[in-house]
């Protein structure tokens, strides 16, 4: 006599173990940076708000950026640790493109300013 049973149960629990065990395996990564410099004024975005606006209007605002601070330099607090000379060490693979870190070279906090923001002493513009 055969059976009428099927093996569904069986394949059921095992694509639950198997995803169970593959979830896991996920590894958050964090962005980190190690120098930016920025050149430009610091001016809000023309964003405008159109609401009762009638339509077939057309608005033109002009800007004037006078500065006496021409940079502008801070740390950031997303810095990657850094070797006894203040640097973060990698090692580049022969024949290959790409870097590797070694154990224990980069193991200070960096100490000094990684954002530089260049701005113009004069600097006009329309929106």
């Amino acid at each position: 006599m055969i059976s009428n049973k099927r093996p569904i149960p069986i394949v059921v629990v095992f694509i639950f173990l198997i995803s169970s065990v593959f979830t896991g395996c996920v590894t958050p990564t964090e962005s980190l940076l190690q120098q930016i410099d920025v050149n430009g004024v610091p001016i809000r975005h023309p964003i405008r708000i159109t609401e009762n606006r009638e339509p077939g209007n057309v608005n033109i605002r002009a800007n004037l950026s006078f500065n006496n601070k021409n940079n502008l330099t801070t740390q950031s607090d997303k810095h990657t640790k850094v070797n006894e000379q203040g640097v973060f060490q990698v090692d580049e693979v022969a024949g290959e493109d790409y870097f590797l870190e070694q154990n224990n070279v980069n193991r200070f906090n960096f100490d000094g300013n990684n954002v530089s923001w260049n701005i113009p002493i004069f600097k006009p513009g329309l929106s």
